[in-house]
């Protein structure tokens, strides 16, 4: 997919699931989801997203790959085999570079 043109793959209401509980990560994707005009539903923590996984489906899931309460490894692996969840899952991370 480019996303330098103005076309985007995703068109269903709600395109992606971002599972990030930092504050300031959610605010720079949210900017760059809003940018290519992606459709998203933000989420603190991976039991709301567990919950909202088990009512609605997503094109594609971005996951905070340190997040608390399951890191990106381990909720990928429970959406897999508990929930039955084939949508693509990539891991978010963040680094500060001084």
């Amino acid at each position: 997919m480019n996303l330098n043109s103005d076309e985007h793959i995703l068109h269903h209401s709600t395109d992606v699931l971002v599972v990030e509980n930092d504050k300031l990560i959610q605010k720079q994707i949210e900017i760059y989801l809003k940018e290519y005009d992606i459709d998203f539903k933000l989420l603190q923590s991976s039991p709301e997203a567990i919950k909202l996984l088990k009512q609605a489906t997503f094109n594609l899931i971005l996951l905070d790959i340190d997040a608390t309460e399951y890191n990106a490894f381990d909720l990928t692996k429970k959406l897999r085999t508990v929930l039955e969840i084939d949508i693509p899952v990539e891991a978010t991370t963040y680094s500060q570079i001084h």
